[in-house]
């Protein structure tokens, strides 16, 4: 929060449904209620699929995926009592593959599916709660540090070549189920999100 705000601290493992869901409830004990819900976790294998084990795999659809579902599990049952926002943060790998990304690239794919129906479901019951994807291109986080690498070198995420911009593209109206479209981009890169606006 900021200026005068407190915060608080709770510390969970996404792919812990209970753990996740305590993170929501700690939310509303603290302020009396959660409007706005952000996932972000992502863990990186860079390997060729054939040197891949299933284990590994499973991780990262584990953090990835299964995160992603877990979180809005835990949310959305604050969320429809008044409104609010579930964010999930993707990337551009939900659209394209990457080379020695294949679980992670497999995970995103999922998260896109899983947030696109989520956002059909969220519609039909006319809840008022926006549902978004946002799916950034490369960005110079710890991500690349923190991945496990079979490759021999440490993966490096790709220095912007201009500076970022943003722009707001309508791709349909409020009363529309494509709502509105995110992107933001540099040369040869872009980033995008979705989001069905509450009804």
């Amino acid at each position: 929060m900021l200026g005068e705000g407190r915060i608080c601290l709770e510390v969970a493992d996404g792919t812990d449904p209970a753990r996740t869901r305590r993170v929501a409830q700690r939310a509303v004990d603290e302020y009396g209620r959660l409007d706005t819900w952000v996932h972000a976790a992502a863990v990186l294998l860079v390997a060729p699929f054939e040197r891949t084990t299933p284990e590994e795999f499973q991780r990262v659809i584990d953090v990835n995926l299964m995160g992603q579902v877990h979180g809005a599990m835990a949310a959305l049952p604050h969320l429809k009592r008044r409104g609010g926002a579930l964010i999930h943060i993707t990337s551009m790998g939900a659209k394209r593959g990457v080379p020695l990304q294949t679980a992670y690239c497999a995970s995103k794919h999922g998260i896109d599916g899983f947030v696109e129906t989520l956002r059909m479901g969220v519609r039909r019951e006319k809840l008022p709660i926006s549902v978004t994807n946002i799916m950034p291109a490369t960005i110079n986080t710890p991500l690349s540090d923190q991945a496990r690498t079979k490759i021999g070198v440490k993966p490096v995420a790709p220095p912007p070549s201009t500076r970022p911009t943003s722009s707001w593209t309508p791709s349909g109206t409020p009363s529309t189920p494509s709502g509105t479209s995110w992107s933001a981009g540099r040369r040869g890169r872009s980033s995008s999100a979705r989001s069905a606006p509450p009804v």
